[in-house]
């Protein structure tokens, strides 16, 4: 199996002498890389959306297992080492802000579960509280048994959120830290007309 997940790695993606995993990336000129819609300064620019959700995908699919680069294709005759360093600066600084923002969302979704958690567990005492103290009769039987259902659905939603965003969101997480760290080269070929 794990051979298996190699063979068919290295049939997708080149290698180089390091054993990096390459993604390869035709441009036509250093604006490429970065959304039709957004005209600041390149260091604060977004990736063009098609270029990120392409970039995730990748390290999904090679692993943190494996190191990866990423190789952009231009034509030699716009060759500019001055747009090539502040492109690059830009990328990292886009997948640092995306990193800080997705642990600052993930941060938030854990406060929120611990908040649900902790009205769960009151809902329920205070329940339960009733049940002991208050004489039955239909009106308060409802009101216990309401708040001992909305109780578990409090915890259960703190369950819910818990195990899927937040484990979604430590996976992205994961990603867009290496993305802002892996290296990124600009090679450039001549261009038949």
């Amino acid at each position: 199996m794990f051979l298996s997940r190699i063979k068919d790695l290295k049939n997708i993606y080149s290698i180089d002498s390091k054993d990096d995993f390459i993604i390869d990336l035709q441009l036509d000129r250093y604006r490429d890389v970065y959304s039709d819609w957004d005209y600041s300064p390149y260091q604060n620019r977004d990736l063009d959306d098609d270029l990120v959700e392409y970039l995730l995908e990748c390290s999904y699919e090679i692993g943190h297992h494996y190191k990866m680069k990423v190789l952009f294709h231009l034509p030699k005759m716009i060759k500019d080492k001055n747009k090539e360093l502040v492109s690059i600066k830009g990328i990292r600084h886009f997948f640092a802000y995306q990193y800080k923002r997705n642990k600052t969302q993930m941060l938030r979704v854990i406060r929120d579960t611990l908040i649900f958690f902790l009205l769960g567990i009151l809902m329920i005492t205070i329940g339960t509280i009733l049940k002991n103290s208050l004489t039955i009769n239909l009106f308060n039987q409802v009101l216990i048994e309401g708040l001992y259902i909305g109780g578990w659905v409090m915890m259960w939603e703190m369950f819910s959120t818990w195990f899927f965003q937040v484990n979604k969101y430590r996976n992205k997480i994961k990603h867009f830290k290496r993305l802002q760290n892996i290296e990124y080269e600009y090679f450039y070929t001549d261009v038949e007309i």
